[in-house]
């Protein structure tokens, strides 16, 4: 079996299935025809391409159901797998509370700490997070912990608002732990593309397995997901309606989103999404058998 992780290699992919004879399972990462920077006449050759290639893949995987159900619309093809990309959990258990941003930035354990974690990009929703801590002030603190092209907007921000911090990235392994010391995590993705919209960030479940609630805009698989479990709360897209949400959390409904959140991460976990994984290989290896035999 050969794995495409990547829209611009699926044709280089479908030319060594044909030579070698075998299966090909196409996995793309994101909705890739429906990005940021998939404009003009990029987009349309990527979904030229696509269209012409998809036919030629034995099996599909997304990393959500409203890209599954896109692809299936589309390209008229079967609904795709899905699998998320959850960070593993062997436990099943959250991240125990920790105190490592509070200690380091001095916050009180009576104000409320929120954090942002991954790249401080275009798209991510940081300058609207920088705007809205500096007009809340205190008791609301802010944590950015990563990089990226924001990094010293961050740090500007910081020096002149005593809510706002930045802690620079840490290491894979060291990423829950630090997670585990905020109140609530941002999920920051604006509605620039489909693929945006689509999304479920890799941070949304870092947050559930840090046992931490988020606050989430209202894209259809953040919000599915939050609905489903209460793990977190939904708010508008523009500033005003983030701020209103985040003067109206109260240490209750916090504490009890938490509690939420820890029965949301026994289903959403790795070792549960990994099973999906494993079958749709099973369904491929098991197609070719039977044409062999």
């Amino acid at each position: 079996v050969i794995t495409c992780h990547s829209l611009p290699v699926l044709h280089v992919c479908v030319r060594m299935k044909d030579r070698l004879g075998c299966k090909l399972m196409y996995e793309p990462h994101e909705l890739e025809t429906e990005t940021a920077v998939s404009r003009g006449i990029r987009q349309k050759l990527a979904k030229r391409l696509e269209r012409k290639l998809i036919s030629q893949c034995d099996g599909i995987i997304t990393v959500c159901r409203a890209i599954a159900d896109w692809y299936a619309d589309e390209y008229g093809v079967d609904t795709p797998a899905v699998v998320r990309n959850l960070p593993r959990n062997y436990s099943g258990e959250r991240t125990k509370r920790t105190r490592a941003l509070r200690d380091k930035f001095a916050i009180p354990d009576d104000e409320q700490l929120f954090l942002y974690q991954g790249i401080f990009g275009q798209g991510r929703r940081v300058r609207q997070y920088l705007e809205v801590f500096a007009d809340l002030g205190r008791p609301y603190h802010v944590v950015f912990m990563g990089h990226g092209d924001f990094q010293e907007e961050i740090r500007k921000s910081a020096l002149k608002h005593d809510n706002v911090h930045f802690q620079e990235s840490v290491s894979p392994e060291d990423i829950l732990y630090h997670t585990a010391g905020a109140d609530i995590g941002l999920c920051g993705v604006e509605n620039v593309c489909l693929s945006y919209y689509f999304s479920l960030p890799n941070k949304f479940f870092e947050y559930m397995t840090a046992g931490i609630p988020c606050l989430v805009p209202e894209f259809p698989e953040m919000r599915r997901i939050v609905k489903e479990t209460g793990c977190g709360w939904l708010h508008g897209d523009g500033p005003e309606q983030l701020t209103e949400r985040i003067r109206g959390l109260q240490p209750k409904d916090i504490e009890m989103r938490r509690a939420k959140t820890a029965t949301a991460l026994s289903r959403y976990r790795w070792e549960n999404e990994q099973i999906t994984l494993i079958e749709a290989y099973k369904r491929l290896l098991n197609r070719k058998k039977t044409k062999a035999g």
